[in-house]
């Protein structure tokens, strides 16, 4: 049984990579198959109506496609090993040129990353000025989130990683762009 994560610490790449695999397991339960449906069915909506010449899908933890309802045709998917993968890569460094891609979907991405800031500070280069980027996490004031803090789930899947309020998720986005407009000035 994996060791539960201090609360502030951020996760070991070795760490990281055992709690996705345990992520994507789970994601084959029951629980998980219906979780994964919803959330299927959450960015459906939202690729529908997103277009460009693009998409990245970094990181693909559930193995079941994601993308289909986008009507971007070029549609790329970075990870760690496996089948299905466009390319194998450090999130923290992606090989894409910097305005190169019209939407980034990270899909339970930044709770399994270990340095999440990081990632997002790649995906504000990469993303082409008016680019979207879709976020798909589990949130830590939720009646699951709460409860893992309450009844210390934090051991299995899927509540080993570190969950991100939207806040403070966009206290980094708002980071990354501070950034960005400096360097372009």
């Amino acid at each position: 049984m994996a060791k539960p994560l201090p609360l502030g610490r951020s996760l070991t790449p070795q760490e990281a990579c055992a709690a996705r695999r345990a992520l994507g397991e789970w994601f084959d339960s029951a629980t998980g198959r219906m979780l994964l449906a919803e959330e299927r069915h959450q960015l459906d909506q939202i690729l529908s109506t997103l277009f460009g010449y693009y998409l990245l899908q970094i990181g693909q933890i559930a193995r079941a496609p994601l993308l289909e309802a986008s009507r971007i045709k070029h549609r790329l998917l970075t990870g760690e090993a496996g089948e299905g993968r466009d390319w194998i890569g450090d999130n923290g460094r992606l090989a894409v040129a910097s305005n190169a891609i019209d939407v980034v979907v990270l899909h339970h991405t930044l709770e399994f990353e270990p340095s999440p800031h990081e990632l997002l500070r790649e995906v504000e280069r990469i993303l082409i000025p008016e680019g979207h980027l879709v976020i798909v996490g589990f949130n830590p004031w939720s009646s699951w989130g709460v409860a893992r803090l309450v009844r210390g789930w934090g051991r299995q899947a899927p509540w080993r990683g570190h969950f991100y309020s939207i806040m403070r998720i966009r206290d980094w986005l708002a980071l990354c762009a501070a950034r960005n407009r400096l360097r372009q000035s």
